[in-house]
Parts: C-alpha cells; structure tokens; sequence
C-alpha cells in the first residue's frame, strides 16, 4: 500500500529491536511521510516506546553515545514526520501515553465454519478439492 502511495516503508518486529540506537538508526534515515510497521509493539522496550511518543510528538530523540570501533557522542536527533502502524495483541502491556497516539482497531478471530470456507476456497483456486471435514481440521 504504502508502494502504491509513492513513500517508503519499513517493518520491525519490536521483539528484534534490541536497542533505543537500533531503533532511531532504523528511523532516522527514512523520509518524510513514510510508513514504519511495528510489530508486537508490546514488547518494546519501556525507553524505546518513550522514543516512539516524542516521534509521535515531533520532538527530537536523545540518542545515547555508541562506543567500541565507531564512536559517537551522544545527540540529539531530530526525525522527520512518519507513519506508524503498530500491531499487538496485549495493548495493556504498552505504555499509555504511547497507545494513546493510535487509532485502535480491535479485529475479531475468525469463527470455525469461516475458516473452513477459507480452505475450502484456497483449494479450489489452486484446482484442488476438499471435503467439509478436511477444510475444519485445516
């Protein structure tokens, strides 16, 4: 979608970002108006959803001082507008001033009996046939 709009696109499972350095350096060298995923925002760590609210907010990031062979003071950044679409399923395990900035979609899990008309229509566009009790037990 975000292809179609002519903007870039990024997507992080929160789980893989081990770091609030990690997290700006992802963030920092997008474009203006392009959109950032988040998976499991949940599990981001407390000082990167702190992050995240000041990017919500339009104020600049600290970003901490990095050691070892490249060594970088520590600094202020200034990121440009984004678009953040976050996922989670445990919204209470988030930071409220944070979850507070999203528009929240609660999407309901499909019922058995639509599950199994998925299958059933999966199959058939790949020229395959299942029966009713194959098409429930998938």
């Amino acid at each position: 979608m975000a292809s179609l709009l002519g903007v870039g696109h990024t997507y992080s499972n929160c789980s893989a970002i081990q770091n609030l350095t990690s997290m700006i350096d992802l963030h920092e060298r997008m474009s203006p108006f392009d959109v950032s995923i988040l998976d499991e925002i949940d599990q981001c760590k407390k000082d990167i959803q702190t992050a995240l609210l000041s990017i919500l907010d339009g104020r600049p990031v600290r970003r901490p001082a990095r050691t070892g062979r490249h060594p970088e003071p520590e600094r202020l950044v200034e990121m440009p507008p984004l678009t953040f679409i976050a996922a989670t399923t445990r919204p209470g395990k988030m930071m409220q001033d944070l979850l507070n900035r999203f528009l929240v979609f609660e999407l309901e899990s499909y019922k058995a009996s639509e599950l199994a008309e998925i299958a059933m229509l999966v199959a058939r566009s790949e020229g395959k046939s299942i029966d009713d009790e194959a098409a429930t037990l998938i």
